[in-house]
């Protein structure tokens, strides 16, 4: 495979990528002519989230180009219209669409209204699957049992941590609640403290549903219902509240890139990351921690845990090009392909366990190990209709819980009084 160039892009745009078709003639068993191999030949149209992941895919593609004679379109839009064009096409049937990129909380919306292909008559081997993290490909499974995706990237909640500042100090890595409350603790006395995500919205509801996990315990319960008072959740929002103490002046009212930017300029000498941003940490151009950076699972209190925010390709139903748009799901996600698109743009992950189990790839990538390390153990948002709502509502009781000194238990108990109409017993 040939190298793609990396893109260079300031850190507050990779951020923003973080959180639009032109016609086509083959039918299903793709017999219109084109393809090198005997197969349709497209175009095919890929509907994704634009920034410089969308222009690195963009590069990466030519080469499925050049295997196939099959030529791909990538219809970048900005991601917060990217749902509702996805659902405008699928619903209409415009055929426009051929694979639509998704990420995990879409899935149960998508399904319910037959937007997506089922892959397993289409795919190259039963065992295509096989190759992926297991919690990840449960996912983008249906409940019919049929396979909707092939898992694409992961991020996840890390912490991260300056080896000299740490080392200076006379500080080993924390891992636990306890260990690492004393640690912000001595750096806030000296000035500084823990950066952290604190702002309402997402990326402190994210932290609470990874530090809930790695407390023994759900935000929901086994039937769908909501669990956001059990002792587990309450007690990982007390230490949020009780981090949060130590935290840099501002953390209450920052999202995960105020957060990385503190640690990224020397100003915090720990604090969480959304693995998807942690290549700015080591970029020696945009960081001047390059190199010098520890990562690590979030703190846990009884085990390791972690979060799923995935990315997934999948085949729109109404795609005219089915068999060809299978052909390019399976190379997007061939190792192949996943390594090209880390060099392109080494962000969010590869769910491709070879690729987590590659040594090489760990050196150049130090926080592949730290995602690793949270995979039997992780937890997607939750998968419902709901999730956005879910999202916002504890975030915002989170936010009371920082900014207000509301007591963790009552914030979460009016937070699911107000959800708990979305979320009934499945």
């Amino acid at each position: 495979m040939k190298r793609y160039r990396r893109a260079v892009v300031p850190a507050l745009l990779a951020a923003a990528a973080l959180v639009a078709v032109s016609g086509c003639v083959n039918e299903i068993d793709g017999s219109s002519p084109g393809g090198k191999d005997g197969s349709g030949g497209g175009p095919l149209t890929i509907s994704r989230f634009a920034g410089p992941w969308a222009d690195a895919l963009t590069e990466v593609v030519k080469d499925f180009t050049a295997e196939t004679g099959i030529e791909v379109r990538v219809d970048a839009i900005d991601y917060a219209q990217l749902q509702q064009k996805q659902v405008l096409n699928m619903s209409g049937k415009t055929g426009e669409y051929d694979v639509v990129y998704v990420p995990e909380n879409w899935y149960t919306q998508y399904l319910a209204e037959g937007y997506l292909e089922p892959l397993g008559g289409h795919l190259s081997s039963p065992e295509v699957a096989d190759q992926f993290v297991p919690t990840a490909v449960e996912i983008t499974t249906g409940e019919d049992g049929e396979l909707y995706g092939l898992p694409d990237s992961v991020q996840t909640d890390l912490m991260c941590f300056n080896k000299t500042d740490m080392a200076d100090a006379g500080l080993a890595i924390p891992a636990t609640w306890e260990e690492i409350l004393p640690v912000a603790q001595h750096f806030k006395t000296e000035g500084s403290g823990i950066a952290l995500a604190g702002r309402q919205g997402t990326a402190n509801a994210d932290m609470l549903i990874t530090l809930t996990q790695g407390n023994g315990g759900s935000v929901l319960k086994a039937d769908g219902t909501l669990n956001l008072t059990s002792p587990e959740v309450v007690e990982a929002a007390t230490f949020m509240a009780d981090l949060m103490k130590y935290s840099v002046d501002g953390s209450t009212s920052w999202h995960w890139d105020e957060a990385l930017k503190a640690i990224q300029f020397g100003e915090a000498p720990l604090g969480t990351c959304l693995s998807g941003l942690a290549s700015a940490l080591e970029d020696p151009g945009q960081s001047k921690v390059a190199g010098d950076v520890a990562y690590s699972a979030m703190p846990y209190n009884k085990e390791i845990g972690g979060y799923l925010l995935t990315w997934n390709y999948s085949v729109a139903a109404d795609s005219k090009n089915k068999a060809d748009a299978v052909k390019l799901v399976e190379w997007l996600t061939s190792e192949e392909a996943q390594r090209g698109m880390l060099e392109a743009y080494p962000g969010p992950v590869s769910l491709r366990a070879d690729l987590f189990d590659d040594a090489s790839l760990a050196e150049q990538y130090p926080w592949i190990p730290a995602i690793k390390s949270t995979l039997d153990n992780a937890t997607p948002p939750p998968l419902s209709t709901g999730s956005a709502k879910f999202m916002d509502t504890v975030g915002a009781a989170l936010s009371r819980v920082f900014v207000d000194g509301v007591a963790p238990a009552t914030a979460l108990a009016d937070a699911e009084k107000q959800l708990a109409p979305d979320f009934p017993a499945q």
